[in-house]
């Protein structure tokens, strides 16, 4: 009976409903509406706790630019932002010209779909030198809140450098050969200027203690050398132009032409200071012969008796400072009286001899000074390439700094994807607060860096500052004869991934021409790159910088929990009984500069951990181990947290110590 009551009361409300068509439409219409509208929060939610969120990917069609002076090129870069369907992103963006400081272009506009933003630049060379230019394109996102729109609202940025090496051009080339020659010739001249002032100036004063001389106006070369070293300055500057206008030559002809002259003069009474002591050297000898006489007379005596006085008077003088003039006077008279007191010597006579000594003379002949044992050559530096950075320019560096390890890139390494369905480009900005950071010190951001097949080489070769480039190893490189195509693969081993650290790795010396590189890698991320040390060895490996990583695996509910949205045959290779981790830590331990950052302060297992990783799994005994103290709240674990500088700047600290860098204000 109830059975046949209900049956009726159906067939009436079907009647009832079949005669009212617009209460069945609009209750269709109520039910959809209804999980449309908590149907998409809760699929927005869960998108949410699982990292779905903003996500910018920045790509450009060339990083490297080798060109001549005043050659013209042009880079494209290509944004892709993608948001939740019910989001709204913010971007701002900004391209900046690194070696001047100066900013180029920026923006903000919003996005709420995913189609790409395209952004041209023109690249012009400098219209002189050698160096090198870098630019950085940096676009940053962030989502905003609604009540559609889950999502933290905590920036995404991407960041691309660009290196523009410049050479001299063809007529550059042929300026700079002019210039050399002219500042050969300049600095020859210069020299020879040099070499005879000073003779000048030696001979000057080593017969300014013989003779009385009248001042001589020595040229003073300060402003011709000034000029030659403001020439040498410009030379190693490029500025070949106004090399090419100075025209010194005129400038250094006459004052060779007074130097000489003057020169001239000096050696002249050199000479004749010289005669001088010859002639007294054969008076001497003549006054000499005449004392030897004997039976001379009285008078021949008193003569050469009063010779011998005036000889020795002429030898007082001469002894000290004299007169040419007034000397060569006194000798052409004595030398007569010898020559009269010869003639008439009367030798019948004997008058008994007994003279005055003889004075002696205490002063040689002057030898002029010879200059040609000295150079003033200046010294013609070949120009270096000049490198800027913010408007302070150095020269670039060269095979001096290829081995410099403060001048090492440093490669980021991330760790292990939460959701394996994310994709791997949001991977690469794990540690951008770090990044940032180094920037902000004497690193420049070098954005990111795949594997690719390199076109050319040393892009950053005469870079002087280090560079910091993010990394994934979640990337690889398929070639074909038109193209590479770089293709996403979260999916591979550890061991796979290892080997692909390799390649990136070579990659960057290439690009960077440093002998070696400095990992700092997160979680998975160090036991990628121990891998990767054990595999191909430490020669290309300064250091090895490891932050919350599980050395000795996971276990508990966190190797539980791994694979329900990771990869695997990442949490395989994580189980702290895996044959990769048994592998790794009973195989050779790296003999380079390792330290591992342990975070501590949550319970996991009844253990001290940083929420996923326990410090019993992170510690390494033959390492250099160091603790960042926190905390984790809900599903924001101190694993990840510790990555940002803005709430553990002690993390960072610890780095700085490591990479030996000093203290910031």
């Amino acid at each position: 009976m109830r059975k046949k009551t209900k049956n009726n009361f159906i067939k009436k409300v079907i009647i009832k409903i079949k005669e009212n068509k617009w209460l069945l439409f609009s209750a269709i219409a109520l039910l959809l509406l209804f999980f449309f509208f908590f149907g998409t929060k809760l699929y927005l939610f869960f998108n949410f706790i699982l990292g779905n969120d903003t996500l910018v990917k920045l790509t450009a069609d060339k990083q490297d630019f080798f060109m001549v002076n005043s050659e013209v090129g042009e880079v494209n870069f290509e944004a892709y932002v993608s948001v939740n369907v019910f989001c709204k992103a913010t971007c701002e963006y900004s391209f900046q010209d690194l070696s001047s400081g100066e900013i180029l272009d920026e923006n903000i506009f919003d996005t709420k779909i995913s189609n790409p933003g395209r952004f041209k630049y023109p690249l012009t060379a400098p219209n002189k030198g050698e160096g090198q230019n870098l630019y950085s394109f940096e676009i940053t996102c962030s989502s905003k809140k609604s009540s559609f729109c889950k999502t933290k609202e905590s920036p995404k940025r991407r960041s691309y450098l660009v290196a523009l090496n410049y050479e001299l051009s063809d007529e550059e080339k042929a300026k700079k050969k002019r210039s050399e020659l002219l500042l050969k010739e300049f600095i020859s001249d210069f020299d020879k200027l040099k070499k005879a002032n000073l003779e000048i100036f030696n001979n000057f004063n080593n017969l300014s203690k013989r003779i009385i001389l009248s001042n001589i106006s020595i040229i003073q070369l300060d402003s011709i050398e000034k000029n030659l070293e403001i020439s040498l300055d410009n030379w190693e500057k490029y500025n070949y132009d106004i090399i090419l206008k100075q025209n010194h030559k005129q400038n250094i002809t006459e004052s060779y032409k007074i130097i000489n002259n003057t020169n001239e003069d000096l050696l002249s009474k050199i000479n004749l200071h010289n005669d001088i002591i010859s002639r007294i050297e054969s008076l001497k000898l003549s006054v000499i012969k005449l004392t030897a006489e004997e039976n001379i007379s009285l008078e021949n005596y008193n003569n050469i008796s009063s010779l011998i006085t005036d000889y020795n008077k002429i030898i007082y003088i001469v002894n000290n400072i004299f007169s040419i003039g007034s000397i060569d006077n006194k000798i052409i008279k004595t030398s007569k009286r010898i020559f009269n007191i010869t003639a008439n010597l009367n030798r019948t006579s004997k008058f008994p001899s007994n003279y005055t000594a003889l004075a002696q003379l205490n002063v040689s002949r002057i030898q002029s000074f010879n200059s040609s044992n000295y150079s003033f050559v200046k010294s013609m530096q070949i120009p270096k390439p000049i490198c800027c950075y913010n408007g302070e320019c150095e020269a670039c560096c060269d095979a001096s700094c290829q081995s410099d390890p403060s001048k090492y890139p440093i490669i980021l390494v991330h760790g292990h994807s939460f959701n394996n369905a994310i994709s791997a480009e949001s991977s690469l900005g794990d540690l951008d607060s770090i990044q940032q950071t180094l920037s902000d010190e004497n690193y420049i951001d070098g954005g990111y860096v795949l594997i690719r097949s390199l076109k050319n080489t040393g892009t950053f070769k005469r870079t002087s500052k280090p560079i910091v480039f993010a990394t994934s190893y979640y990337f690889d490189i398929y070639q074909t004869t038109e193209k590479d195509l770089v293709l996403q693969t979260k999916g591979d081993s550890l061991e796979t991934y290892a080997i692909r650290l390799k390649d990136i790795i070579e990659n960057v010396k290439i690009m960077t021409q440093k002998d070696k590189v400095i990992i700092i890698s997160h979680s998975m991320g160090g036991l990628v790159s121990r891998r990767y040390l054990q595999l191909f060895g430490e020669n290309s490996v300064e250091k090895l910088i490891m932050i919350a990583t599980p050395n000795h695996g996971i276990d508990g509910y966190i190797l539980s929990g791994c694979s329900i949205l990771g990869s695997d045959i990442h949490c395989q290779s994580m189980d702290k009984n895996s044959l990769f981790l048994n592998k790794l830590n009973f195989g050779n331990k790296p003999k380079i500069n390792t330290s591992v950052i342990i975070g501590i302060g949550c319970d996991l297992d009844d253990e001290v951990a940083d929420g996923v990783v326990k410090n019993s799994s992170a510690y390494l005994s033959w390492a250099d181990n160091y603790y960042v103290n926190g905390t984790c709240n809900g599903a924001t674990l101190l694993h990840n947290k510790i990555l940002k500088v803005e709430e553990y700047p002690k993390t960072y600290n610890i780095i700085k110590n490591i990479l030996n860098l000093k203290n910031s204000a």
